[in-house]
């Protein structure tokens, strides 16, 4: 879908519900499996519509989704993101396509009855309602973020198909998805949930301490469990295996349908495990109730990893999720009041031991499209992010709590999706027990027309706050599913760990070496022609040496990836693309060898 601007008047059916831990409960959250046609998996934390907006999931089912239309409703409250016709409040236009498919309805105007009840009109299974703006920008009287859907509408008592809501982060990365092809979901309702421990995915084994180690666990009915065993097997690099068992006398469902009192499903274990070597570690939580095997509870595992680095801060898994990036495709206005800059970064908790800063890394999915020529740059700044010592985030960063920073300079030879290092001026000391923000600044009035695609990656689940971005003048601090954090996106309850996909955004330590940098491929050793064309792009190498690994990556101006191959031997020759399905527009061909980088741009007309 495309983004456009509308204005339109708000509508006052809507009754909105947000996240509060008070009101949140376990049955409403919904683990969603994504699976497209490239082959881009990821979860989504999804939250479950109240009972007047359908039925309770209680089984895993899956279907594919579609985008639904009526046609006629215009985004409101001046929402850029949005199509005509993407909220639904009128008859679905395009259910041909929408028989036996779950619906993608965007948030707003009308009840999300209504919506629910026009898609189930139009055959659909089931219906994804997504928000309508990034985090940290609030649409009418919208936040932004994951909310629990509540509305009161005739159509509500008649509704037979399930709903869930999902954040507009999520949302676009399933529009990149849709674009490319067909995108299966598989609603899952799971037992236990959101295994934790480390405050990080990578952590320097000088920062290391005990384990904050929690799972949610929950029965998808009104069952009480008694005398339940929870377990966790830590597996560490070495091969050796240490378990540890937390009884719960009495395990309450997370919701009592008929009374309505919510119950807190969070375990907490109280061993200690403090992780003392470099490598992989790996959690499996499991449990075992007194009713045995017949319990689905007895039946579930979940398995969480994090790694022991030598000098590594990070919350990502290194394993790129979205090989398109994440744009902040912010409010003009919220921009403006920013200088055009753009930021994102990540929340890092240090050890028992005082420490200093030497590196940062980040990683977007489309450098090409960013102007070397004008000298695009990248600030990475860190801040102290608990000047009050709290130990929680403070609300805003301010420039009084920057404690260092690097610029790194685009010059060319970036890979889509690779890490890019920058050092800081000096070294930054870090005090124990301290709570830190790296943030990647770019952007600005004089690259108003380039938006960085941060690359976005896995990531495990952690008990304190995670990904880190601003828009305009609000501060976000929480991760970007974060079915656990507060709906302006600034609070949430601590019981919770958090959970999410993350910026490839990382802090590196003393002792840190950055790899040697790629060198820029000379433009005699390789052309690209046509740069203007409509069926096929030629690549011509004259190497002085023969290559043995060769990649090509072909991405867009947004950094969605179009084209990637690995290539062998390669010395004298011209390599031919097909782009005669590719849209109208402009792309960047970036060519990788182990003698340089060089990407080329060409231009798609019809």
């Amino acid at each position: 879908m495309k983004s456009h601007i509308y204005k339109t008047l708000f509508s006052t059916l809507i009754l909105l519900v947000t996240i509060n831990f008070s009101s949140l409960f376990a049955q409403d959250i919904i683990n969603l499996q994504i699976t497209s046609a490239n082959q881009i998996d990821f979860e989504i934390d999804a939250i479950k519509a109240q009972n007047d907006n359908g039925p309770q999931i209680t089984e895993n089912f899956s279907g594919e989704i579609v985008w639904a239309t009526d046609g006629v409703t215009e985004p409101s409250d001046e929402d850029v993101w949005s199509e005509v016709g993407s909220y639904c409040c009128d008859s679905i236009i395009n259910s041909s396509e929408l028989e036996g498919k779950i619906a993608l309805i965007g948030r707003g105007a009308c009840s999300f009855s209504d919506k629910i009840w026009n898609a189930e009109k139009a055959g659909a299974i089931a219906v994804i309602i997504a928000n309508r703006a990034p985090l940290g920008i609030t649409v009418g009287t919208h936040n932004a973020g994951v909310i629990i859907m509540a509305a009161t509408a005739p159509a509500s008592d008649s509704l037979t198909i399930p709903a869930i809501f999902i954040s507009y982060e999520d949302r676009f990365e399933l529009e990149q998805l849709l674009d490319a092809g067909p995108v299966m979901a598989t609603f899952e309702t799971k037992i236990l949930y959101d295994g934790c421990g480390p405050d990080a995915y990578y952590t320097p084994l000088d920062q290391a301490k005990p384990l904050d180690i929690k799972v949610a666990a929950y029965t998808r009915n009104s069952d009480t469990l008694f005398n339940v065993a929870f377990n966790v097997d830590i597996l560490d690099p070495s091969g050796t295996t240490t378990s540890f068992m937390q009884m719960e006398d009495t395990l309450l469902p997370g919701k009592d349908w008929l009374t309505g009192t919510v119950h807190d499903p969070l375990i907490e274990f109280d061993d200690e495990y403090t992780p003392s070597e470099i490598g992989t570690y790996t959690m499996t939580f499991s449990a075992l109730s007194e009713d045995g095997a017949d319990v689905a509870l007895d039946n579930s595992t979940v398995v969480k990893n994090f790694e022991i680095t030598e000098h590594t801060f990070g919350l990502d898994n290194g394993n790129p999720i979205d090989e398109n990036g994440y744009q902040q495709n912010a409010d003009v206005y919220e921009l403006v009041s920013n200088g055009g800059i753009h930021d994102m970064g990540s929340y890092f908790r240090t050890g028992p031991t005082i420490s200093s800063a030497t590196h940062a890394s980040f990683a977007v999915a489309n450098p090409g499209a960013l102007d070397v020529g004008q000298g695009f740059e990248f600030t990475a700044t860190l801040y102290n992010a608990d000047v009050d010592m709290d130990s929680l985030p403070d609300a805003t960063l301010e420039e009084t709590a920057i404690l260092g920073s690097g610029v790194y300079t685009l010059n060319g030879s970036e890979v889509p999706n690779e890490p890019m290092f920058v050092a800081f001026d000096s070294d930054v000391i870090l005090e124990p027990n301290g709570l830190y923000c790296l943030m990647i600044v770019s952007g600005g009035f004089a690259f108003s027309d380039q938006i960085p695609a941060y690359t976005m990656a896995g990531g495990e689940v952690y008990p304190s706050r995670s990904t880190v971005y601003r828009i305009g003048e609000t501060t976000a601090t929480s991760g970007f599913e974060f079915w656990n954090g507060g709906a302006s996106g600034t609070g949430g309850s601590d019981t919770y760990p958090y959970g999410g996909r993350h910026s490839l955004i990382r802090m590196h330590m003393a002792g840190f070496e950055p790899p040697v940098s790629v060198e820029v491929l000379p433009e005699g050793l390789v052309e690209v022609f046509p740069t203007l064309t409509n069926e096929q792009v030629n690549v011509r190498f004259t190497l002085n040496e023969r290559a043995e690994d060769v990649f090509m990556i072909v991405t867009d101006v947004s950094g969605r990836t179009m084209y990637s191959k690995a290539y062998n031997n390669i010395l004298d020759e011209t390599l031919n693309l097909n782009v005669n399905d590719y849209p109208v527009g402009n792309y960047f061909l970036t060519i990788q060898t182990d003698r340089g980088v060089r990407t080329e741009k060409f231009v798609v007309a019809r």
